[in-house]
Protein backbone atom coordinates (compact mmCIF):
# COMPACT_ATOMS: atom_id res chain seq x y z
CA UNK A 1 0.00 0.00 0.00
CA UNK A 2 1.43 3.58 -1.01
CA UNK A 3 0.51 6.75 0.90
CA UNK A 4 -0.08 9.47 -0.77
CA UNK A 5 0.20 13.16 0.91
CA UNK A 6 -1.60 15.85 -0.69
CA UNK A 7 -0.44 19.12 -0.01
CA UNK A 8 -1.44 22.31 0.07
CA UNK A 9 -0.60 25.33 -2.47
CA UNK A 10 1.00 27.66 -0.41
CA UNK A 11 2.84 24.59 1.27
CA UNK A 12 4.07 23.55 -2.96
CA UNK A 13 5.53 27.34 -3.22
CA UNK A 14 7.02 27.41 -0.93
CA UNK A 15 8.61 24.26 -1.94
CA UNK A 16 9.01 25.64 -4.95
CA UNK A 17 10.43 29.07 -3.49
CA UNK A 18 13.39 27.02 -1.90
CA UNK A 19 14.09 25.11 -4.63
CA UNK A 20 14.58 28.05 -6.71
CA UNK A 21 16.30 29.96 -4.49
CA UNK A 22 18.89 26.83 -3.89
CA UNK A 23 19.42 26.89 -7.81
CA UNK A 24 19.99 30.59 -7.79
CA UNK A 25 22.89 29.98 -5.13
CA UNK A 26 24.46 27.44 -6.69
CA UNK A 27 24.60 29.31 -10.02
CA UNK A 28 25.81 32.51 -8.10
CA UNK A 29 28.49 30.18 -6.44
CA UNK A 30 29.47 28.51 -9.95
CA UNK A 31 29.93 31.85 -11.67
CA UNK A 32 31.98 32.88 -8.57
CA UNK A 33 34.43 30.09 -8.51
CA UNK A 34 34.85 30.00 -12.46
CA UNK A 35 36.10 33.42 -12.74
CA UNK A 36 40.16 33.83 -13.64
CA UNK A 37 42.42 34.33 -10.66
CA UNK A 38 43.82 37.95 -10.46
CA UNK A 39 46.58 37.87 -7.68
CA UNK A 40 47.99 34.49 -7.78
CA UNK A 41 49.05 33.97 -4.10
CA UNK A 42 52.55 32.58 -4.81
CA UNK A 43 54.58 33.18 -1.91
CA UNK A 44 56.95 30.27 -0.60
CA UNK A 45 56.80 28.92 3.14
CA UNK A 46 59.41 30.02 5.99
CA UNK A 47 57.65 27.57 7.88
CA UNK A 48 55.02 24.95 7.46
CA UNK A 49 53.56 22.34 9.49
CA UNK A 50 52.02 20.59 6.98
CA UNK A 51 51.31 17.20 8.53
CA UNK A 52 49.12 19.16 11.18
CA UNK A 53 45.89 17.75 9.70
CA UNK A 54 47.84 14.08 8.56
CA UNK A 55 48.48 13.13 11.83
CA UNK A 56 44.96 13.36 13.23
CA UNK A 57 42.02 12.93 12.12
CA UNK A 58 40.51 16.84 12.12
CA UNK A 59 37.06 18.50 11.51
CA UNK A 60 37.49 21.89 12.62
CA UNK A 61 40.75 24.07 11.68
CA UNK A 62 40.91 27.21 13.88
CA UNK A 63 43.16 29.54 11.31
CA UNK A 64 44.22 32.95 13.37
CA UNK A 65 46.00 36.00 12.35
CA UNK A 66 48.86 37.02 14.02
CA UNK A 67 51.85 39.46 13.74
CA UNK A 68 55.59 38.00 14.34
CA UNK A 69 56.31 40.29 16.93
CA UNK A 70 52.76 38.98 18.88
CA UNK A 71 54.67 36.60 20.86
CA UNK A 72 52.97 37.42 24.55
CA UNK A 73 49.36 37.23 23.02
CA UNK A 74 49.73 33.88 21.17
CA UNK A 75 51.23 32.51 24.09
CA UNK A 76 48.05 34.13 25.97
CA UNK A 77 45.91 32.86 23.40
CA UNK A 78 48.08 28.61 24.12
CA UNK A 79 46.35 29.25 27.81
CA UNK A 80 43.20 30.23 26.32
CA UNK A 81 40.07 28.23 25.75
CA UNK A 82 39.70 27.80 22.37
CA UNK A 83 43.70 26.17 22.16
CA UNK A 84 42.81 24.13 25.09
CA UNK A 85 40.03 22.75 23.43
CA UNK A 86 42.17 22.03 20.44
CA UNK A 87 44.34 19.81 22.72
CA UNK A 88 41.50 17.21 23.61
CA UNK A 89 41.51 14.81 20.84
CA UNK A 90 37.92 13.86 21.11
CA UNK A 91 37.34 17.00 19.14
CA UNK A 92 39.31 16.96 15.99
CA UNK A 93 40.37 20.48 15.99
CA UNK A 94 43.59 22.44 15.82
CA UNK A 95 44.67 25.88 15.65
CA UNK A 96 47.22 27.31 13.47
CA UNK A 97 48.53 31.44 13.40
CA UNK A 98 49.25 32.87 10.32
CA UNK A 99 52.25 35.39 10.06
CA UNK A 100 54.45 36.96 7.40
CA UNK A 101 57.95 38.13 7.43
CA UNK A 102 59.16 40.76 10.11
CA UNK A 103 59.34 43.70 9.16
CA UNK A 104 60.89 45.68 12.39
CA UNK A 105 64.21 43.97 13.89
CA UNK A 106 63.56 41.54 12.00
CA UNK A 107 66.91 39.25 12.20
CA UNK A 108 65.88 39.47 16.33
CA UNK A 109 62.26 38.55 15.64
CA UNK A 110 63.14 35.82 13.28
CA UNK A 111 65.06 33.96 15.44
CA UNK A 112 62.21 34.09 17.85
CA UNK A 113 60.29 33.27 15.91
CA UNK A 114 62.02 29.85 14.62
CA UNK A 115 62.88 28.53 18.20
CA UNK A 116 58.50 29.30 19.18
CA UNK A 117 58.24 27.24 15.74
CA UNK A 118 60.25 24.54 16.91
CA UNK A 119 58.57 24.33 20.51
CA UNK A 120 55.13 24.81 19.56
CA UNK A 121 55.02 23.74 15.97
CA UNK A 122 51.77 25.71 15.05
CA UNK A 123 52.53 28.73 13.49
CA UNK A 124 52.17 29.10 9.15
CA UNK A 125 54.75 31.68 8.05
CA UNK A 126 54.67 32.63 4.56
CA UNK A 127 57.35 34.94 2.37
CA UNK A 128 55.42 37.99 2.25
CA UNK A 129 56.04 41.48 4.71
CA UNK A 130 53.64 41.52 7.68
CA UNK A 131 52.63 44.95 6.99
CA UNK A 132 48.63 46.24 7.62
CA UNK A 133 48.65 46.58 3.47
CA UNK A 134 49.36 43.12 2.86
CA UNK A 135 46.27 41.50 5.23
CA UNK A 136 44.82 40.80 2.10
CA UNK A 137 47.45 38.34 1.50
CA UNK A 138 47.30 36.97 5.34
CA UNK A 139 43.66 35.92 4.58
CA UNK A 140 44.42 34.57 1.51
CA UNK A 141 47.60 32.34 2.85
CA UNK A 142 44.73 30.96 5.81
CA UNK A 143 42.49 29.51 2.81
CA UNK A 144 45.33 28.55 0.93
CA UNK A 145 46.73 26.54 3.40
CA UNK A 146 43.49 24.95 4.23
CA UNK A 147 42.69 23.97 0.88
CA UNK A 148 45.81 22.47 0.22
CA UNK A 149 46.76 20.52 3.46
CA UNK A 150 43.58 20.13 5.01
CA UNK A 151 41.29 19.69 2.18
CA UNK A 152 39.14 17.34 4.04
CA UNK A 153 38.16 19.21 7.20
CA UNK A 154 34.61 20.26 8.12
CA UNK A 155 34.90 23.91 8.76
CA UNK A 156 37.93 26.28 8.32
CA UNK A 157 36.97 28.57 11.29
CA UNK A 158 38.95 32.32 11.24
CA UNK A 159 39.43 33.71 15.02
CA UNK A 160 41.09 36.54 15.74
CA UNK A 161 43.39 36.71 18.53
CA UNK A 162 41.69 39.08 21.48
CA UNK A 163 38.22 37.57 20.98
CA UNK A 164 36.75 34.88 22.89
CA UNK A 165 33.56 33.09 22.07
CA UNK A 166 31.54 29.97 22.94
CA UNK A 167 33.20 27.14 20.88
CA UNK A 168 30.59 24.35 21.48
CA UNK A 169 27.64 26.55 20.75
CA UNK A 170 29.59 28.14 17.68
CA UNK A 171 30.07 24.44 16.35
CA UNK A 172 26.53 23.77 16.83
CA UNK A 173 25.52 26.46 15.19
CA UNK A 174 27.51 25.57 12.13
CA UNK A 175 26.65 21.93 12.14
CA UNK A 176 23.16 22.69 11.77
CA UNK A 177 23.80 25.60 8.60
CA UNK A 178 25.63 22.76 7.20
CA UNK A 179 22.36 20.45 6.27
CA UNK A 180 21.85 23.74 4.23
CA UNK A 181 24.45 24.79 2.91
CA UNK A 182 27.68 23.37 0.98
CA UNK A 183 30.99 25.03 1.19
CA UNK A 184 29.46 28.40 2.50
CA UNK A 185 28.26 29.46 5.35
CA UNK A 186 27.07 33.09 5.90
CA UNK A 187 26.92 33.90 9.80
CA UNK A 188 26.70 37.19 12.00
CA UNK A 189 28.17 37.61 15.01
CA UNK A 190 27.53 39.43 18.10
CA UNK A 191 28.93 42.46 19.81
CA UNK A 192 30.09 41.61 23.29
CA UNK A 193 30.98 45.26 24.27
CA UNK A 194 27.30 46.23 23.13
CA UNK A 195 24.99 43.42 22.58
CA UNK A 196 24.15 44.07 19.27
CA UNK A 197 24.09 41.47 16.08
CA UNK A 198 25.51 42.45 12.92
CA UNK A 199 25.21 40.65 10.00
CA UNK A 200 28.75 39.55 8.30
CA UNK A 201 29.52 38.95 4.10
CA UNK A 202 32.29 36.21 5.16
CA UNK A 203 32.40 33.05 4.60
CA UNK A 204 33.13 30.20 6.27
CA UNK A 205 34.63 27.53 4.21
Amino acid sequence: MHWIQLLDINTLREMVYKYEADADKAKTVIRFLSQPIINDHNFSYIHNPKETCARRDIDVLFVVPSAPEYFSRRERNRKGGLYQFTLDRNNKARLLFFIGKPEKDSANVQAKIDEEVALYGDIVQEDFNDIYKNIRLKAVSMLRWASTFCEKVKFVIRADDDIDFNIVNALQVMEEKRAFYTDFILFEYRDAHFGGTYPSNENIV
